[in-house]
């Protein structure tokens, strides 16, 4: 790369589907471990097509966590996400993330009826998901009343009830 704020054409490739997947820009960097120049460059430069990607910030987990029908939603993403991740406690894959998301979104539809959709997740907060599953601060515990498997935060005030089912309210064993 002989301009640090130009991309070699497979990566502009791969930023440009992300962004087109509404991923946003410092989450494409920290994917394709880009100068997160590079990525706002291109996003810049894509006038011909429009984007999803935003400048906003990535929604963190403590925001999720607090919110009690968006943490139901990090429940049935998390689920996708280990579905599709080939090694989740390692790496974050762009591929599992875009699968995932579409998963998810997928689900959420069905589910919704297409309603709801303020609450719906996006790739940005797949990628704060799998963040903090590769980090060991998300759990997938399972529920042994009920079966229902669910998302816990680790070392988390504001996060839900520890351990509590979010459907029968049984305790869940650590």
């Amino acid at each position: 790369m002989d301009d640090m704020n130009t991309a070699h054409p497979d990566q502009a490739k791969a930023i440009g589907a992300l962004l087109e997947q509404g991923f946003h820009t410092l989450v494409v960097s920290a994917l394709l471990h880009v100068d997160p120049r590079i990525v706002k460059n291109r996003c810049r430069s894509r006038t011909s097509v429009k984007t999803k990607a935003k400048f906003s910030r990535v929604p963190s987990m403590l925001t999720l966590a607090r919110d009690g029908l968006k943490w139901r939603e990090v429940g049935i993403l998390v689920g996708a996400y280990l579905n599709v991740a080939d090694k989740p406690f390692e790496s974050i894959s762009a591929d599992a993330l875009i699968a995932a998301t579409r998963i998810y979104q997928s689900i959420h539809l069905s589910i919704n009826g297409g309603l709801a959709q303020e609450h719906m997740l996006d790739g940005n907060a797949a990628f704060s998901i799998a963040r903090e599953y590769r980090d060991g601060t998300l759990k997938y515990v399972s529920c042994p009343v009920c079966k229902i498997k669910f998302a816990h935060l680790l070392r988390c005030a504001s996060a839900p009830s520890p351990y509590k089912c979010p459907v029968c309210n049984s305790k869940v064993q650590r």
